[in-house]
């Protein structure tokens, strides 16, 4: 295996200083996904797994730190490296030309979604990752032993399959950053007003106090828009959300959700429980799922009631808490991706409602910080019904023995 050694002292590329403090979490993100996801992968160890992986991201990381890096290398290392991936796959005999492209699209995907949590890749670099890896793809592939035509035909579908992908995505960003754009600027553009108007009623003690109440709201709006990001972001790069553990009553935490959800939507819901269920959660981060989770009934559900239950499960060691609305059901292609970072269905699309795309991912997030999980069902005739299942006592999960 070629051999790469690479001397960054301080990369001044953003990118390239979070990509090098990151370079053991993309590695373990990537192989988490690859094995749960390549079929061909599941016996192998993680040095055979890994192979030139690790430094093709050496390569990577030194071509995004620019004029900063001294390669010891020839040009060409990225290709031999790529090359060399292509021939130990097919010396494996459980691969195919697919799992192997596979493998690459799966580092993308890691890679930006891991230099994402903290803010978005500059478009030099976003092209930079595409490139290499469209590259890698193309040179891993023909070492491949296949015929000829085989190859041809393997590299073509799949150099379709990611334009297509990458073209989806960059819609979704597009669409995100559009809402995004729309959403910060209403709370922001409502505390700047309330502050220029608190400067012309600076002898009014009364309209200090109002006023200034306003600008907090309207931060605390910003400040939470903010903060969705974020966890959105540290959900798709494979992080688990930071959650605060403690004594809880679910019913109450339900009920007084649902107080506040009543002021601004109307009372509309109904609560259904048969005992009080208490146990250890984050009761605010509960709180998130009830919100998203009605605040989806509303937005895209018919007028009629929305009814949210708690149940403790037969084990009880369990509980779960379900959201349910009547309405036009979700598309069977959607129920799939729903929980996914960035999607939203094709009937919020079609009909012009604004949103992110986040809300779902981080109801998935939340429960999954908790041990638990994140469903949903639709049809027409039952309604669309959103289950998410906990650990009675999440501190088990969250601190193993």
């Amino acid at each position: 295996m070629t051999c790469i050694n690479y001397f960054v002292p301080n990369p001044s590329s953003a990118t390239a200083l979070h990509f090098k403090q990151n370079k053991q979490v993309i590695l373990d993100e990537w192989e988490r996904q690859v094995r749960s996801k390549v079929e061909g992968a599941g016996g192998f160890n993680r040095t055979a797994l890994r192979d030139a992986i690790p430094i093709f991201l050496d390569e990577l990381f030194a071509r995004l730190a620019k004029e900063e890096y001294k390669p010891t290398a020839k040009p060409d290392t990225g290709l031999q490296v790529a090359a060399e991936h292509g021939k130990q796959r097919s010396d494996l005999g459980s691969y195919t030309v697919e799992d192997v492209v596979a493998e690459y699209e799966i580092l993308r995907r890691v890679l930006t979604a891991v230099l994402e949590v903290k803010e978005p890749v500059l478009n030099e670099d976003r092209e930079s990752i595409i490139n290499s890896i469209f590259t890698a793809v193309r040179k891993a592939v023909s070492e491949f032993s296949l015929s000829e035509k085989d190859k041809s035909d393997a590299l073509e579908v799949s150099l379709k399959s990611q334009l297509l992908a990458l073209r989806e995505e960059r819609e979704l960003r597009e669409n995100f950053v559009s809402a995004l754009s729309h959403d910060l600027r209403t709370p922001l553009t409502a505390a700047r007003m309330s502050a220029q108007i608190l400067l012309r009623q600076r002898d009014n003690p009364g309209a200090l106090e109002k006023l200034a109440g306003r600008i907090i709201d309207n931060l605390d709006r910003t400040d939470d828009m903010i903060r969705n990001l974020l966890d959105a972001n540290r959900i798709k790069a494979g992080e688990k959300l930071p959650i605060k553990i403690s004594a809880c009553e679910l019913n109450k935490v339900i009920r007084e959700s649902l107080d506040d959800l009543i002021t601004l939507y109307g009372n509309r819901f109904i609560f259904e429980t048969d005992t009080p269920v208490s146990g250890y959660w984050d009761g605010e981060a509960i709180r998130r799922i009830i919100e998203n989770l009605c605040g989806n009934a509303v937005k895209y559900g018919s007028a009629r009631e929305i009814t949210v239950r708690l149940r403790l499960l037969s084990s009880e060691v369990e509980i779960e808490i379900s959201v349910h609305n009547w309405g036009t059901p979700i598309a069977k292609e959607d129920l799939e991706s729903l929980f996914q970072h960035f999607r939203r269905s094709r009937k919020a699309v079609h009909e012009g409602q604004r949103g992110w795309g986040i809300g779902l991912t981080l109801v998935r997030g939340i429960a999954e910080a908790h041990g638990g999980t994140a469903e949903v069902s639709s049809t027409l005739e039952h309604g669309t019904t959103f289950k998410v299942k906990l650990p009675r006592d999440a501190r088990a999960v969250r601190n193993p023995s």
